[in-house]
């Protein structure tokens, strides 16, 4: 696709699918910055036919009211902290170790040095005003947040909710953002951010399907779409959040990683977005500056 309109204009992106994987990864990475590092890319999307966050361990997170702690590696992943009972076979915990040793280990980890990897899990509603700005949650470089839609609803009301937005920024970006007043989408709302997040390097993502989106917390901002404002007050727009690292054998910090021969493409997710969200991507025009 060429590059035509603002939105997305300067991120690159290129899909990861190992013949056999029952996962599928796309990975996007800005072109420009300290973004652009083609060898670890800040942002990925995951999916598989299994790759649905389970119904049990959302109800069993609810329930709990609190954070489960996980570790993972390459012969599978477990929950910590839940009696016998909780940890059956058939229990939401083993549901919940098969997704993120499918999800987050098999989709983005096993293709890197990475050995072990540690994090934990919520299940939460952001009520409307909630994280609709531009924001980073201020963890370390190579620390990992994931997103995926949770009992999500196909009707109308919800359509603006079955996507995430994020911006691949460069911490030295000029006066190039903007507050466009014709579109849904507003970038200029946030201190630091008014400054870095434009449309160039907005990266809006199809969240349906089950999709799993990851980011390295440091280098993308995100923030909840202002579309999904109705799911946002009724808070059906539950989410499951995960924080998570990866280390290698000799315990060093461990970034995702694209394939020495990963072919990168120019963004191409806007018809996708325009058709989910209302935002009429295609006609908005950077300016030449």
């Amino acid at each position: 696709m060429a590059r035509d309109g603002a939105y997305g204009r300067a991120i690159d992106v290129c899909d990861v699918e190992d013949d056999g994987a029952a996962t599928r990864a796309r990975l996007y990475r800005s072109t420009r910055g300290r973004g652009g590092d083609a060898r670890a890319p800040p942002l990925a999307r995951v999916l598989g036919e299994k790759v649905r966050f389970p119904s049990r361990a959302s109800v069993a997170l609810r329930a709990a009211g609190a954070r489960a702690r996980w570790t993972c590696d390459d012969r599978g992943c477990r929950v910590e902290g839940f009696d016998a009972a909780e940890a059956s076979a058939d229990g939401p915990w083993r549901s919940l170790e098969a997704y993120v040793k499918l999800a987050i280990w098999d989709g983005l980890l096993a293709r890197t040095e990475a050995t072990r990897a540690a994090g934990d899990v919520e299940v939460f509603a952001p009520r409307n005003g909630t994280n609709v700005m531009w924001h980073r949650d201020g963890y370390l470089p190579g620390e990992y947040i994931g997103h995926a839609l949770v009992d999500v609803g196909e009707g109308g009301e919800d359509v603006g909710g079955r996507w995430f937005e994020h911006a691949l920024a460069d911490d030295d970006a000029s006066d190039a953002s903007t507050t466009d007043a014709e579109h849904v989408v507003d970038f200029g709302n946030q201190s630091i951010a008014t400054r870095l997040v434009c449309a160039e390097n907005f990266v809006p993502i199809d969240a349906s399907g089950g999709a799993l989106v990851v980011f390295e917390d440091a280098v993308a901002f995100h923030r909840s779409p202002k579309t999904a404002s109705r799911a946002l007050e009724r808070e059906s727009r539950a989410i499951a959040r995960f924080n998570f690292s990866a280390y290698d054998a000799c315990g060093r910090t461990v970034r995702l990683a694209s394939p020495p021969n990963a072919t990168w493409r120019p963004f191409d997710d806007r018809d996708r977005i325009a058709e989910l969200s209302g935002v009429d991507v295609a006609r908005y025009v950077a300016d030449p500056r």
